[in-house]
């Protein structure tokens, strides 16, 4: 994932994108079943690669400290 970011060619914008497609070739070569579950792997790993992209660019670890006030 490093080498996608250090690239700078991935954007967050391109998740969408690639998640329909991904979902419109599911859909027309697949039972609806088994469409779904590969779906749904593809938005976990589209989310993951997200927050990467989200943290890389933060330029450290996100603030997840709550203060109660």
């Amino acid at each position: 994932m490093r080498k996608y970011m250090q690239a700078g060619t991935v954007k967050d914008g391109h998740f969408p994108i690639w998640l329909a497609l991904f979902g419109g070739m599911l859909a027309a070569h697949l039972p609806v079943d088994v469409a779904a579950g590969w779906s749904a792997w593809a938005h976990r790993i589209g989310a993951g690669l997200r927050f990467g992209l989200t943290l890389e660019n933060s330029g450290g670890a996100p603030n997840l400290r709550y203060d109660v006030p």
